[in-house]
C-alpha cells in the first residue's frame, strides 16, 4: 500500500474514531437518563428498562459504524436475535464482542470483571443493568442469587458468557474456565455455543481505534444447542466445560 493510500486509510480510521468514541462515551449514558426516567414512572424494572435501552442503542451504533466502515459487512443471522432463556458462551476476539451480544439479546446479563463494578460511571451502569461480578462469581452466588437469575432465565433473559476469560491475543482459542457451565446446570438452562468472527479484524487487541478497511465480515456461527440431563448421576461440569471447548476447536478458523 502506497503512502497516500496508508494516508487516506488512518485520516478515516480517525474520523470514524471521532464520531463513535463520543457517541460511545457521552452519548451513550446521556440519552439514557431520559428513558430510565420515563421507565421508572412507568412503575418499570431498572435492569429491564436499560437492558432494553443498551439492545437499541448498541444495534443502531454497530451499524452506523458499519455503515461508515468501508471494509465492513455485518452478516448476522435473524434467528440469533429470538434466543430466549439460554446461557449462551461465545468466543472472545475484540472490545466489540460484548456489543454485539447485547445488540443480537434484546434481554441480557453477563460475567463482568469486578474491576469495572467498581469504576465511576460505568461501574454504576453494570450495577443497574444486574451484570455479575465474575471474581468469585460461582462462591458470591447465594441461593436467592441463583433463584433470581434461574428465573430471569425461565422469563426469557439470557446469560452471555466468554468462557476464555478474556480476549485471545493471537487469535487461538483458549481453555475454557467452568463457571458458566456450572451456572448452567444451577439454573437448569439450555446452552448455546456461539463463534463471533470479523470483529478480531474491525477492531483488533492491542488497537484503539477501529480498521476500517479491514474487509471484516462481521458473523456469529451457532455451533450447537446443549441441554444436557444435569440430574444425571454421571454428569460432570469439569467433562461439560471440555465437551463445548472441542466443539469450538472442531472447526476453528486459523487466526
Amino acid at each position: 500500500m502506497g503512502l497516500g493510500l496508508r494516508t487516506l486509510k488512518f485520516t478515516w480510521d480517525m474520523l470514524v474514531l471521532a464520531i463513535c468514541a463520543p457517541l460511545f462515551f457521552v452519548a451513550y449514558p446521556c440519552m439514557c437518563l431520559p428513558w430510565l426516567a420515563g421507565n421508572a414512572l412507568c412503575g418499570r424494572r431498572i435492569d429491564l428498562a436499560l437492558q432494553a435501552y443498551s439492545h437499541w442503542f448498541f444495534g443502531w451504533f454497530l451499524v452506523m459504524a458499519a455503515g461508515i466502515s468501508p471494509g465492513v459487512r455485518l452478516r448476522l443471522e435473524p434467528e440469533l436475535r429470538r434466543t430466549r432463556g439460554c446461557v449462551v458462551v461465545c468466543n472472545h476476539v475484540s472490545y466489540l464482542d460484548p456489543l454485539l451480544l447485547v445488540h443480537l439479546l434484546p434481554r441480557h446479563t453477563t460475567l463482568i470483571k469486578a474491576t469495572w463494578v467498581r469504576t465511576p460511571v460505568f461501574g454504576w451502569f453494570v450495577r443497574r443493568l444486574g451484570f455479575i461480578p465474575a471474581l468469585g462469581a460461582l462462591s458470591g452466588m447465594t441461593e436467592e442469587r441463583i433463584q433470581r437469575l434461574r428465573a430471569y432465565l425461565q422469563a426469557g433473559g439470557n446469560l452471555f458468557v466468554f468462557p476464555e476469560g478474556r480476549r485471545t491475543r493471537d487469535g487461538w482459542l483458549q481453555p475454557f474456565h467452568k463457571g458458566a457451565f456450572a451456572l448452567a446446570r444451577m439454573c437448569g438452562a439450555e446452552l448455546r455455543a456461539w463463534r463471533i468472527q470479523g470483529t478480531e479484524r474491525w477492531f483488533p487487541p492491542g488497537s484503539y481505534w477501529f480498521q476500517t478497511f479491514s474487509a471484516a465480515e462481521i458473523r456469529v456461527q451457532e455451533l450447537g444447542r446443549l441441554r444436557p440431563d444435569y440430574q444425571a448421576p454421571d454428569f460432570s461440569v469439569p467433562a461439560f466445560t471440555q465437551e463445548v471447548e472441542a466443539l469450538f476447536r472442531q472447526r476453528a478458523p486459523s487466526p
